[in-house]
């Protein structure tokens, strides 16, 4: 469920309302706030509705000819309850989520900050460890540390989407974390000696079956109130961070068997490719996609950091 508000230049509150009448929404209030700091009164739409009905409106609104970033000031917040007479039925309905909704949150998981490297050293030394005496536990502890998912979301939807500065954060914060994890596993394997007992790595057939399969799942997990995510990212992260930790401790204590490097250094690369192109597709068919969100990927580029009052919010 979803409040969406909208502040419109002033005079134009009954259109944006008449638009989310539109799309079946049942009523919308229009009230004229001043807005300090430009100096200037705008019009206060908000509604409350189902997320698949949000979705509706928040799309077509930044669809509108009449809409920019700069005069249309859009937040959209979950909700726990909406009390009145559609029925809870209608309004719990929890698919699909609006699509900035996505293209938000997928923007911030994907920056790369103090936290995200030491969470993901953090993760590294668990499963490096886990893998030198192949206890299971020990890796999955390691595994459900590491944020991988977001960032090949954040590849995938900036493709399919066109925000190539969103693809190329999140294919940064990637790779920064790979580099992490291949060190923190070095330092692992520095400190224990070894031996490396892990070695249960799959075919690439399978791993590439298997990341098809995740991308689909973690795409429409991240269009969907409904779940958890954790068992996917462990998913996703297992077919991602092991790689990279193998590698940093065979630099260590030496590759037991060198004719594999080549085979899993691609294995890597599929998984990760298969990945980033289900989530896409399943992107594609959702249709988290348009001119509404060409517009706000543009308003972002055009007003940066400053103009960050401009850009919708979830």
């Amino acid at each position: 469920m979803r409040v969406v508000t909208v502040k419109a230049p002033e005079g134009k509150g009954t259109t944006v309302a008449d638009l989310a009448l539109s799309v079946g929404i049942a009523e919308a209030s229009v009230t004229s706030v001043y807005v300090r700091g430009p100096n200037h009164t705008m019009d206060r739409v908000e509604v409350e509705t189902s997320t698949p009905k949000a979705k509706k409106f928040v799309d077509a609104l930044m669809a509108a000819p009449y809409y920019n970033p700069r005069d249309y000031h859009i937040a959209i917040r979950g909700v726990l309850a909406i009390v009145n007479d559609q029925g809870q039925a209608e309004a719990t309905f929890p698919v699909y989520a609006p699509t900035v909704d996505v293209c938000e949150e997928l923007w911030q998981f994907s920056h790369i900050t103090l936290s995200f490297i030491i969470r993901v050293l953090v993760a590294s030394l668990l499963l490096a460890y886990g893998m030198i005496q192949n206890h299971i536990l020990i890796m999955a502890a390691g595994l459900l540390f590491i944020p991988f998912l977001p960032l090949i979301m954040a590849m995938s939807f900036g493709a399919w989407t066109r925000d190539w500065r969103l693809a190329r954060q999140g294919l940064a914060t990637f790779v920064t974390g790979v580099v992490v994890i291949t060190l923190g596993s070095a330092l692992v394997a520095f400190l224990t000696g070894g031996p490396l007992r892990f070695d249960q790595f799959g075919s690439l057939g399978v791993g590439l079956a298997i990341s098809l399969v995740v991308g689909v799942a973690a795409a429409l997990a991240s269009a969907d109130d409904v779940g958890r995510r954790e068992l996917i990212a462990l998913a996703a992260s297992s077919q991602l961070a092991i790689l990279p930790a193998w590698l940093g401790i065979s630099l260590v204590l030496g590759f037991s068997d060198p004719s594999k490097v080549s085979e899993r250094i691609l294995a890597f690369f599929v998984n990760s490719a298969a990945l980033v192109v289900a989530s896409a597709v399943v992107y594609a068919a959702l249709r988290m996609r348009g001119s509404g969100l060409r517009n706000f990927i543009g308003g972002s580029k055009q007003h940066g950091p400053q103009g960050a009052a401009d850009r919708p919010s979830s």
